[in-house]
């Protein structure tokens, strides 16, 4: 299991009670919690390493401390970690940075609950309780591509306007009333695997993380030629990397540098499976594709195929949408999970 990182930070006795407090609130909540004593420990020296390493940083302090501390290290909605602050007083909890993207008003709301103090939350669709397109991506399983254009889309829902929305993939529930599916519009929201189209004049592109890669190659192939490999197969199919939830290969190429270095780049797990796992993948996806079989395969490492039957196993038995393509020693194939846009 991935555990999510978060660090509490105080500056008085007080403070580091209820910072003490709520680390314990973070570890029950699933993340690794660090408490730093801000008299003893030299914030600002920290903060470069908490913003690279944890999704959530919180200030029992004053909010114009938490702001001086993070001002330097700012850089964009969907890579910033959620900060939150709360006064020593248990009082308030402020929701203070990547208030959706991040996570910090639903951790800030969680804390105000399991501390009784009020949540203090200034995002304007929150407020006026309208559609946030960058709340509903995040829990629809969705990245957005082009994180820039989420203003328009707010710009558009705060203004009373219509926002214009489109999917390649079935829609589950009803679309919230700020949406339409208005074919043409000036400003809308397009779900793909590809999340380059542009079907509005202001387009937010959203990509579902629902395709799996089933990869192979020669011992010891160089990351660099992996990676472009990987990469030249998801451009040439129009699929976007912002897509992937995995890649997976046979047991025997668990320790293939190439592939945990593509893993651990693009942040997604490395799945093996045993010869007799993939054996028992049966012989179509759930689509009816049949795999491919090779005696050779078969012969060397105990199954007839890898890159396909490891594609659709972590895809949990979805489709294959790239068969078995090879190039140089290094062979891919690509598996969607079966998903719905849903509301």
């Amino acid at each position: 299991m991935k555990y999510r990182r978060a660090a509490v930070i105080a500056y008085t006795d007080n403070a580091m009670a209820l910072g003490e407090k709520a680390a314990v609130f973070f570890r029950l909540s699933g993340f690794q919690a660090e408490v730093i004593d801000g008299r003893k420990t030299k914030v600002s020296l920290e903060m470069e390493r908490l913003f690279s390493k944890c999704e959530a940083i919180l200030f029992v302090s004053a909010a114009g401390i938490a702001v001086r501390m993070i001002a330097p290290h700012i850089k964009a909605k969907d890579k910033d970690p959620a900060v939150i602050v709360m006064d020593e007083g248990g009082n308030f909890v402020i929701s203070l940075l990547s208030g959706h993207l991040g996570g910090a008003n639903e951790i800030a709301t969680a804390i105000g609950s399991a501390f009784g103090a009020e949540p203090v939350i200034t995002t304007a669709t929150d407020v006026s309780g309208r559609f946030a397109v960058d709340v509903w991506t995040k829990k629809a399983g969705c990245v957005i591509e082009n994180v820039g254009a989420i203003k328009y889309i707010s710009a558009a829902v705060l203004k009373g306007e219509k926002v214009c929305f489109h999917s390649d993939f079935d829609v589950k529930g009803r679309l919230p009333e700020e949406l339409t599916e208005e074919p043409a519009g000036d400003t809308g929201i397009s779900v793909s695997l590809w999340g380059k189209e542009k079907p509005f004049k202001e387009t937010l592109n959203a990509v579902p993380r629902v395709v799996s890669v089933g990869a192979g190659c020669r011992r010891d192939t160089d990351p660099a030629r992996f990676k472009e490999f990987i990469l030249k197969n998801l451009e040439d199919n129009r699929i976007s990397v912002k897509t992937l939830e995995s890649i997976s290969s046979i047991e025997l190429k668990k320790d293939e540098t190439c592939m945990k270095e593509f893993a651990h780049e693009f942040d997604i797990p490395f799945k093996t499976y045993t010869a007799e796992e993939l054996n028992g993948a049966g012989r179509e996806d759930s689509a009816g594709y049949a795999f491919g079989s090779s005696d050779f395969v078969k012969k060397t490492v105990g199954t007839d195929n890898v890159c396909e039957k490891s594609a659709f196993l972590s895809s949990g038995r979805g489709k294959i949408i790239l068969k078995k393509t090879g190039h140089d020693g290094m062979t891919v194939s690509l598996a969607l999970r079966d998903w719905k846009c849903e509301f």
